[in-house]
């Protein structure tokens, strides 16, 4: 096996669909991070009810101290259904890139997440790897993106991040070949090892 081979298997989390009239690529967005996420989000819609069961003698408590409670408990029980449902959507949900002869379609199934993003083939003129670092006060995440340069020269993310640069190459040349887009460098293209 050459060292170019895993160019050519998909990654693990990647599945390929291809005939003669589309190409579907689907990727699984489960990672441990939303096991991490399922217990934060139960703390937080439990939180209330453990507080008002175990902790907290509301009826000792003055009027305005109620409300701030209240509000304390509804603003709990807000984030932590938006962490079930990002937490839901990471062990269910797929991104669908469809790929045919006159557009792009990626959306994401089947917990909405993130709107449809559909790109006219005619407009595309290059795919390529874009590395991004987010840094914050727990240090840095590096992910990577999968972009379109288009014709007006318009630098469009087609994918959110993968975790690794092999997955959203291969996914790159995978549609480069099936639209037949030579692949050509692009200022602040990710290379981490010679392609094909």
């Amino acid at each position: 096996m050459d060292s170019n081979t895993h160019l050519f298997l998909p990654p693990e989390k990647i599945d390929i669909q291809e005939d003669l009239s589309q190409l579907i690529i689907s990727y699984r967005w489960m990672k441990p991070i939303f096991y991490f996420l399922l217990i934060l989000s139960l703390f937080f819609i439990s939180c209330p009810f453990i507080f008002n069961t175990w902790i907290i003698d509301i009826a000792a408590m003055e009027y305005d101290d109620k409300i701030i409670l209240i509000v304390f408990y509804i603003l709990a029980i807000i984030v932590g259904t938006v962490i079930v449902y990002f937490t839901l959507c990471g062990f269910f949900n797929k991104t669908i890139i469809l790929v045919n002869r006159q557009f792009i379609l990626v959306k994401d199934k089947p917990l909405p997440l993130t709107r449809t993003r559909k790109i006219s083939r005619d407009v595309i003129t290059q795919l390529y790897v874009k590395q991004n670092i987010v840094t914050d006060q727990h240090g840095k995440t590096i992910f990577y993106c999968l972009n379109v340069v288009t014709s007006e020269r318009k630098d469009i993310a087609l994918t959110p991040g993968f975790d690794t640069p092999q997955e959203a190459q291969y996914i790159e040349r995978k549609i480069e070949r099936y639209l037949g887009i030579e692949n050509q460098k692009v200022e602040g293209e990710y290379h981490n090892s010679p392609l094909p």
